[in-house]
């Protein structure tokens, strides 16, 4: 039987999205897919190569998959052969007076839109997200396929309690906490999270190497990240031992679990 080749663009996982969401899904993504191929007979004739785009010749393959589309990059070239994109989301489109752009990013999203028009079948997270790059992109319904996401087996009760010990004391945590992990975008809520938690009395632990990120500049964009820093600043002013909010900054993955 014919050997079935797929190419998975893990461009994601080496530039400057591999410590978001979207890098932590392409790693966890690659090796599941290899496992299925592994144990479903079905797949016997399946390979999976991990591929750059600049480095890519697409003769060699049946299929790609890009597991990450971005509306104001040209993150996607021209279809060449059957093709699968993932589209997580697309609020900056849905919500745009939050997320505005200039000339350049709407010229850039029109090729953008355009590419993702021919592609063979979209994969996002949601029903919600899939009715919405529907509604946006008048990309044909039956051809998004909501597929949601698990959390990696890693994530369990940790039973060794010195390795927590070791955890709590290194950033300094109180012994219960809300945890917060990811991106300080608009559409994360972050502001009313914090009131929320202080309101409360209840400590809140942000993680992520977003929240600690110097020099932000002053734009639309950043807006709840500088609220964000500056409700920081103030706490530490009244208080430097304070633990009503804490900002660790990138957390890898075994300290995370």
């Amino acid at each position: 039987m014919k050997q079935f080749k797929i190419a998975i663009d893990i461009s994601p996982t080496i530039d400057a999205n591999s410590l978001r969401g979207v890098g932590f899904y392409t790693k966890r993504l690659v090796p599941a897919l290899q496992q299925q191929i592994k144990k479903n007979l079905d797949y016997q004739n399946w390979t999976i190569d991990l591929v750059q785009q600049n480095n890519l010749d697409y003769q060699k393959y049946n299929l790609i998959h890009y597991p990450y589309f971005d509306p104001f990059k040209l993150s996607i070239p021209p279809k060449k052969i059957p093709t699968i994109i993932t589209v997580h989301d697309l609020i900056p489109r849905q919500f745009k007076s939050h997320f505005p752009v200039g000339i350049k990013g709407e010229i850039k999203w029109q090729i953008q839109k355009q590419r993702l028009k021919q592609t063979d079948y979209i994969i996002t997270d949601s029903h919600s997200s899939k009715y919405s790059i529907h509604e946006i992109t008048k990309y044909p319904l039956d051809k998004i396929y909501s597929i949601y996401l698990a959390a990696d087996k890693k994530f369990k009760p940790i039973p060794q309690k010195s390795n927590l010990i070791k955890t709590k004391k290194k950033y300094n945590l109180p012994t219960k906490f809300v945890l917060y992990v990811g991106d300080i975008n608009w559409n994360k809520n972050i502001p009313q999270l914090v009131k929320s938690c202080l309101a409360l009395n209840y400590p809140l632990v942000i993680v992520g190497s977003s929240a600690t990120k110097t020099d932000v500049p002053q734009h639309p964009w950043t807006k709840d990240l500088i609220w964000l820093q500056k409700k920081y600043a103030q706490l530490q002013k009244q208080n430097p031992k304070q633990q009503k909010l804490i900002l660790t900054g990138y957390v890898d993955d075994q300290q995370l679990n």
